[in-house]
C-alpha cells in the first residue's frame, strides 16, 4: 500500500505501507536476513494464485479477508472475488463499474466494498449477486463495519465523518460529522462495535464512542495531543484498528501514544509513547505491535510495560503482527515472512513468498496462514 498525506490541496507520497509500518528511516540500511540454523520454518504451501491485478502502486484500502471457508478479495479496478480457503478454487467473481477504495467486509451472507466515488456495493457472500448500492457523503479508505445483530453498516469517511446505513437496503440512518486537521494520513481507522457503541479513532488523535442506534456521542477521549511547529510534526492520526478486551480498549496513534482506556468512559488507564499505524494484535495479557521504525513490540496490556522489543528487522517495511502458533508473524516490503518467538521476541526464521510487498497475514478457520501480496498474489501456508 502507498501511504500519502491528505490535505484539502495536496497529496504527498511518502512511502510503502502494507497494513504496516509507514515511514521507515532512510538514514540506515535495511536489516539483512540472517542465516538461521535449520533453514526455513517448517511450513508448506497449500496453494498459491494471483487475482491477476497488479495493484502494487495503487493499493490503499482494498485487500483480502478470510471468513469461514472462503477468502474474499478486492482490487482498485472493481474486481471482487471469493475463493475456497482450502483449495484456492474460485467460487465467484464480480466486476463492479467503479474503482474501489476499501473492502471487502464480510459478515454472514453479506459482502461490502467501497468505491472511490463514495458508493457502497453490497453483494451476497455466497454467490456474488447484488443486494444493494448506496452512496455516502465521503470516501472511505477502511473496510466498513457490518453489524449483523443491529442490521447496520458503519462507514468511516476520510473527512472524519461516521455514517450508519441499513444493512437491509443501504438506506441512510444517521451521520456524525467531526473536524479534521489540515493535514492527515491518507488512511482511516476501522470502526469497531463495543457493547452498544461504535468506537473509532480519528485523525485528530481523539477516540470517539457513539451510540450505535442514534449516533449520539457517548464519550470522547484524547489519545495524543498534536505538538510541533509544522502540520507534519503535528500529525497524530489514529489509523490502526482499536482492540477491545473486556472492559478495556487499546488504541495507538501515529507520532503519539499507545494507551489502555476504559470502554465505558474513555478514561486513559495507562499510556506510553509509541508511533504505530499498522493494525496490532492481542493474545492473553500481551499486545503485539510494529512501530514506525519496524521495531516489533510486546507490551503488557494491563500496565503498558514493555515485555520485549525486536529491532533487528529495521527498515524492512513490516506489516502489523499476526499470532500463529507460538510465533509472531510479520511480512515485509520485499515479500518475506518473518517468525518471532512470542515469549522473547527472538527472530527465529524467515521465508520468501513473493516479490510483492506483503499485507498483514491472516488466519483461516483451518488455522492456516493467508499471505497476500500487494500485487494480488495469494498464498496459503500450513505448519508441518
Amino acid at each position: 500500500m502507498k501511504f500519502v498525506f491528505n490535505s484539502a490541496a495536496t497529496l504527498v507520497l511518502l512511502g510503502a505501507l502494507s497494513g504496516c509500518s509507514m515511514l521507515a528511516s532512510k538514514d540506515k540500511p535495511m536489516a539483512q536476513l540472517p542465516d538461521f540454523d535449520g533453514g526455513q520454518v517448517a511450513t508448506k504451501s497449500l496453494w498459491s494464485t494471483s487475482n491477476g491485478a497488479d495493484r502494487e502502486k495503487q493499493w490503499v484500502g482494498v485487500s483480502n479477508v478470510v471468513k469461514g471457508p472462503a477468502v474474499f478479495s478486492a482490487d482498485v479496478f472493481g474486481n471482487v472475488t471469493a475463493r475456497s480457503a482450502l483449495t484456492g478454487d474460485k467460487i465467484w467473481a464480480v466486476k463492479l463499474p467503479e474503482s474501489l477504495s476499501a473492502g471487502p467486509s464480510v459478515e454472514g451472507d453479506v459482502c461490502i466494498v467501497s468505491s472511490q466515488e463514495g458508493q457502497l456495493f453490497a453483494m451476497s457472500a455466497e454467490d456474488g449477486r447484488p443486494l444493494w448500492v448506496a452512496r455516502t457523503q465521503s470516501e472511505t479508505l477502511s473496510p466498513v463495519l457490518i453489524d449483523m445483530t443491529g442490521k447496520r453498516v458503519y462507514v468511516h469517511g476520510t473527512d472524519s465523518s461516521l455514517h450508519a446505513l441499513s444493512l437491509v437496503d443501504g438506506s441512510h440512518l444517521w451521520t456524525s460529522f467531526h473536524d479534521a486537521p489540515a493535514l492527515t494520513l491518507r488512511a482511516t481507522s476501522h470502526p469497531i462495535l463495543v457493547d452498544d457503541m461504535v468506537v473509532v479513532g480519528q485523525p485528530s488523535g481523539r477516540v470517539l464512542a457513539l451510540d450505535a442506534r442514534s449516533g449520539e456521542q457517548e464519550w470522547e477521549s484524547t489519545l495524543s495531543v498534536p505538538e510541533g511547529r509544522t502540520d507534519i510534526q503535528r500529525m497524530v492520526d489514529i489509523v490502526a484498528t482499536p482492540i477491545a478486551v473486556g472492559d478495556k480498549l487499546y488504541v495507538v496513534s501515529y507520532q503519539g501514544k499507545l494507551a489502555g482506556m476504559s470502554v465505558s468512559s474513555g478514561r486513559v488507564v495507562w499510556n506510553k509513547n509509541l508511533s504505530v499505524t499498522a493494525d496490532f494484535a492481542v493474545e492473553g495479557d500481551v499486545l503485539y505491535l510494529t512501530d514506525q521504525s519496524d521495531v516489533v513490540w510486546a507490551v503488557d496490556r494491563h500496565s503498558g510495560e514493555t515485555l520485549w522489543k525486536q529491532p533487528a528487522l529495521f527498515n524492512r517495511g513490516l506489516t502489523g503482527p499476526t499470532l500463529w502458533g507460538d510465533s509472531v508473524v510479520v511480512g515485509d516490503k520485499l515479500g518475506y515472512l518473518h517468525w518471532l518467538n512470542t515469549k522473547t521476541g527472538q527472530w527465529e526464521s524467515w521465508r520468501h513468498i513473493t516479490k510483492q510487498p506483503l499485507l498483514k497475514p491472516q488466519i483461516t478457520e483451518q488455522n492456516d496462514l493467508l499471505v497476500s501480496g500487494q500485487g494480488g498474489r495469494l498464498t496459503i501456508l500450513r505448519s508441518n
